[in-house]
């Protein structure tokens, strides 16, 4: 009844009885003497491939949502610089904080001083060289003065919408297992009544010191009390 242009959306059955998407777009290319259409011109595009595209897009974005939102390992968004862009419950509840407490801070404000250029540079080689960087554990500091020990796994990867580079990084606390590893280290080196250095701990000392005591020949000495 306008007599200008429509555009709709809809499905048709092909000769194999499968469904197929169409986009239709419609123009009034003359009209009669009341300025209704009298004929018009039909466009029409199959567009099934797209809608299935999009269609496979969408159920992606919606198991990553899933996993990011009831993971209990911790995961952050990136951009390449570092800034955070999202964070998950798990994440936040590892660091003591508020989801949006992360929001537009670097992910190497919540590490501890000591660690924070170890995981600039880490990022910068995973810019340059690749997909994946393990990085070593590091420590953060809760705001309620507990420390936790984590380690990071940060994956490079790309928007399929405009091609635009962000990191996700896994984070898993490996707190109680870092615990558990010095405590192991230290039983199998110490006596557990007295803390004193038992034997394997004198004879790993003593071979860290005689090859230096070899090459720079300074007096050693050994003594038992």
């Amino acid at each position: 009844k306008g007599g200008g242009r429509y555009r709709m959306h809809y499905r048709i059955r092909d000769r194999h009885g499968a469904w197929r998407w169409i986009i239709s777009t419609i123009h009034a290319i003359l009209n009669d003497s009341h300025g209704r259409p009298a004929r018009v011109l039909g466009f029409h595009m199959d567009i099934s491939d797209a809608m299935k595209a999009e269609a496979r897009l969408i159920d992606t974005e919606e198991r990553f949502r899933t996993v990011f939102d009831n993971a209990g390992l911790g995961i952050a968004v990136t951009d390449t610089n570092g800034a955070l862009e999202q964070v998950n419950p798990a994440l936040a509840i590892m660091l003591g904080r508020d989801r949006g407490d992360f929001k537009g801070k670097w992910l190497s404000s919540f590490v501890h001083e000591d660690y924070r250029e170890e995981m600039l540079h880490s990022l910068n080689r995973l810019l340059r060289a690749g997909r994946r960087e393990l990085l070593p554990e590091m420590m953060c500091v809760r705001p309620d003065g507990r420390r936790v020990w984590i380690s990071l796994t940060a994956t490079l990867s790309r928007h399929i919408s405009d091609g635009t580079r962000y990191v996700i990084v896994m984070v898993e606390d490996v707190t109680a297992s870092r615990q558990n590893r010095v405590k192991l280290q230290s039983e199998a080196t110490h006596d557990v009544m007295t803390g004193a250095l038992n034997r394997w701990g004198m004879l790993e000392r003593l071979a860290q010191h005689t090859p230096l005591a070899m090459r720079h020949r300074p007096p050693m000495t050994f003594c038992i009390v």
